[in-house]
């Protein structure tokens, strides 16, 4: 799993360098997140490379997102292309979790200019 990380203030932006969220990368992009959880308290978790997501890779952002809540912290996702974006509507986690269009958006929702 290839995910790019950078720190901006309090806040780990995190962005997958894959095109594919699914039961090969699951796990990997799971146990990476879950890492930069319990490091910061604020996610942001760029999806703009993923083109597709099985239930699995779905059910991996579920779980980070259950992890950041249960650890009082914030995910923000962005980005989604439009296959993705159909699945966390159909799914309801657009409902769990902010979506954002840009990475500068979600960067906002967590209060930075």
């Amino acid at each position: 799993m290839r995910l790019r990380c950078r720190q901006l203030g309090d806040v780990t932006a995190i962005a997958v360098d894959e095109d594919t969220l699914d039961a090969e990368h699951a796990e990997a992009f799971r146990t990476e997140i879950e890492a930069r959880i319990r490091a910061s308290g604020k996610i942001l978790l760029d999806l703009n490379a993923v083109a597709f997501a099985d239930s699995t890779g779905l059910g991996a952002i579920l779980v980070c997102i259950h992890r950041t809540t249960t650890a009082g912290g914030k995910l923000r996702i962005c980005a989604l292309r439009p296959l993705v974006q159909e699945m966390f509507h159909v799914l309801r986690l657009d409902r769990m979790v902010d979506v954002h269009v840009t990475p500068e958006e979600a960067l906002s929702a967590f209060g930075r200019p």
